[in-house]
């Protein structure tokens, strides 16, 4: 699994305020789909999703219902204030039905089914399946 993909979201950043469209550069990587080919997935996309999601980069918070329907938290960067932030994706029977900006926090994260793994380099951690922060970034 060395190539990717591109969730391609509108977004606005919630530290600066700058506003993102489908075809802006996000830098939004994925491994999520069997095979990757540098593709952008914009809502309405359906995805030929990888199993177990584990194995793509994302940590399980909360089993989802049903195997093709779960949101996810993955990490964007905004050109304009270089921020590190946080979208929050919806997958629906295997179609990527949205994503919004968010700011990570515990409730944030201990609500959805997957957790982007680069939370790590900024102090978050999953333990006995709920968020805890350990890092000294502000939130």
């Amino acid at each position: 699994m060395g190539s990717f993909d591109f969730f391609a979201l509108a977004l606005t950043c919630p530290d600066c305020g700058a506003s993102y469209t489908e075809n802006a550069p996000t830098n939004m990587q994925t491994k999520i789909q069997n095979h990757m080919y540098l593709a952008m997935l914009a809502v309405g996309t359906k995805l030929d999703i990888y199993y177990p999601i584990t194995d793509c980069g994302y940590a399980l918070v909360n089993p989802p219902v049903k195997k093709d329907s779960f949101t996810l938290i993955d990490a964007w960067e905004c050109v304009n204030c270089s921020g590190y932030q946080w979208a929050l994706i919806t997958v629906e029977d295997s179609v990527l039905t949205g994503g919004q900006a968010v700011k990570l926090s515990c409730e944030i994260i201990n609500n959805v089914n997957y957790l982007s793994d680069d939370a790590n380099d900024i102090g978050w951690q999953i333990v006995s399946g709920k968020a805890v922060y350990e890092g000294s970034e502000r939130l």
